[in-house]
């Protein structure tokens, strides 16, 4: 029986003692190389166990992820089949590890006989998970789900999740999917503990030069890679520096940017392998098994080996390609972290100032600055809660450099200026309290604040409405002319929520009774277009498929005579 390192057990207990207490989903934050297929395996086990014999469910990303983690837990002596397409389809035993794209056709039919869902790469919360997950609960209302990444963060949205595990509210994130994370260890501890490989960046004078590259829509254009990498006199004094950088390296792995960039690489590097999107499935099955025993050394690669590839003894990472995200570029670093024999660390070589980019002012290529939206990088200061004690960083209030523990200005002698001024710009402490079943309390403490003059009740200085007992602070109709029916229109409001209908099908048809007056919605959870799609999956999600109602709502009236929610207001 294999004996799981403490850490292992450490997350495979915590996510069992949330999903003990509470339904809403939990993330496991675990760096690449640390055995994430061994904790899978453990869950899996426990969970089909403790439900008394029901089924779950391990979703993986593609068929390498699946094959590893199904292969991992037959060696911990379960009984697992496969449901995924390109490798087989089948339902036999209690515990199926399957891909999203071919179990999604038979989630609401064998919803209800699932006790949980391991969701394996956790931070891709696509639009065909969560509606697997939808379905899946039709059947099973209680349904439980545990994820598990490296990466906790996605492009422009931050972290996918509401509370660490200290119970703290995290600010850089938008509509996180999961609750909670309840296990969080990294990779630099696991590193300075001897389970994974610590990396050496090498030192790089020719770059390409990435100042022209632009996101949209998450991605770089065809054309403004090809403009910034093919054909560049450039490639060949970097690929001189990787083959002298890397001549006493083992296995050199290298990241092109297209596939033409790709094969100008391969033209410079003899008896070298490609695989790309376009390499036949038995051609790349060759390639990659000559590379694993070593009759390849250098193998270039265009997207293909991030997510899922296993190869220990590689000790060479070169990076000639922008990544759109810190989560790709941790997928691609994470590929050497793997222990070997007689590998004491392994070499990044980076000619695509990706390093620049993502870890600014940072000490780690483990740690990037995780930002939503775009959010520029601010200097934070760490301070904490005088009523829970919840230590936090907020953004530092320039000018004021003397400051105490509790986040204050303070004056030469060490007292608190009067009145008491604020040294970052902290409105509301962030830390949470769990108070029951799938119900958490807000610690009530503010920096900045407005008191409500009808119930003396403080709330955020930008809120529109008391969250206790919903008057207005600020009269959304008082600055609207006598055509104010035509004016509201596109305008934003806050309003407290009496009582919720909801009126299921294709599309959900809800009702609000507000002090306002009765409000309509209409969703669209399975439309094609994904925008329209996430705003009903998001009203599922923030009122549990329509069983609970929010305590406040946000909203916009629309033309159609419909309202548009923009925030759902729990705590």
């Amino acid at each position: 029986m294999l004996k799981p390192r403490f850490y292992q057990q450490e997350a495979h207990d915590a996510a069992i003692k949330w999903v003990k207490q509470y339904s809403d989903p939990c993330l496991l934050g675990l760096p690449m190389g640390s055995g994430k297929s061994i904790i899978v395996a453990m869950l899996a086990k426990t969970m089909h166990e403790l439900s008394g014999g029901k089924r779950v469910l391990c979703l993986c990303p593609n068929r390498e992820l699946v094959q590893q983690n199904f292969s991992k837990y037959i060696s911990i002596g379960g009984k697992a089949s496969i449901y995924s397409a390109s490798i087989s389809k089948s339902l036999r035993h209690p515990v199926i590890f399957g891909t999203e794209q071919t179990f999604v056709k038979i989630a609401e039919r064998e919803g209800e006989r699932y006790t949980c869902v391991i969701v394996d790469e956790a931070h891709k919360v696509t639009n065909t998970m969560m509606k697997i997950i939808e379905d899946m609960k039709k059947g099973n209302p209680n349904l439980r789900v545990i994820g598990l990444t490296a990466t906790p963060y996605s492009l422009n949205k931050g972290y996918v999740f509401s509370m660490d595990e200290d119970n703290k509210l995290v600010q850089e994130t938008v509509d996180p999917y999961y609750k909670k994370r309840v296990y969080n260890i990294g990779a630099d501890e696991l590193i300075k503990l001897g389970y994974l490989t610590p990396p050496m960046v090498g030192l790089t004078q020719d770059e390409y030069d990435t100042s022209g590259l632009e996101l949209k829509n998450g991605k770089f254009s065809d054309k403004q890679l090809a403009e910034a990498f093919e054909g560049k006199s450039t490639t060949e004094k970097i690929i001189q520096d990787i083959l002298q950088k890397s001549k006493d390296r083992k296995r050199v792995l290298i990241f092109a940017s297209t596939i033409r960039h790709a094969k100008e690489i391969q033209a410079l590097i003899p008896s070298s392998g490609l695989v790309t999107g376009e390499t036949p499935k038995k051609e790349r099955e060759q390639l990659l098994s000559d590379f694993a025993i070593g009759k390849i050394k250098y193998m270039i690669n265009v997207a293909i080996l991030t997510t899922g590839y296993d190869l220990p003894i590689l000790d060479c990472i070169a990076i000639l390609r922008p990544t759109e995200s810190a989560g790709l570029y941790q997928q691609i670093i994470g590929r050497g972290t793997r222990l070997a024999e007689g590998k004491t660390d392994f070499l990044v070589l980076d000619y695509a100032k990706n390093i620049e980019q993502f870890f600014e002012g940072k000490t780690s290529i483990f740690e990037p600055n995780v930002r939503a939206f775009g959010s520029k990088p601010q200097e934070k200061l760490s301070i904490m809660c005088e009523y829970c004690g919840t230590e936090q960083e907020h953004t530092r209030r320039p000018g004021y450099e003397n400051t105490n523990s509790f986040g204050y200005v303070i004056d030469e002698a060490g007292d608190r200026l009067d009145p008491p001024i604020p040294s970052t710009y902290a409105r509301r402490c962030v830390g949470v309290s769990l108070i029951g079943k799938n119900q958490y309390a807000r610690c009530d403490y503010y920096w900045t604040h407005r008191t409500c003059e009808e119930c003396g009740s403080k709330a955020d200085i930008a809120a529109r409405a008391c969250n206790d007992c919903g008057k207005l602070f600020i009269d959304p109709n008082s600055k609207l002319s006598e055509t104010a029916t035509v004016l509201e229109i596109g305008h934003a409001y806050t309003a407290r929520v009496d009582s919720m209908s909801v009126r299921h099908g294709e599309v959900l048809h809800v009702e609000w009774e507000t002090p306002h007056g009765t409000l309509k919605s209409r969703f669209f959870p399975n439309h094609k277009q994904w925008a329209i799609a996430h705003h009903g999956k998001k009203f599922l999600k923030e009122t549990d498929h329509g069983n609970k109602p929010p305590k406040m709502i946000t909203y916009t009236k629309q033309k159609t005579g419909y309202c548009s929610i923009n925030e759902y207001h729990q705590i």
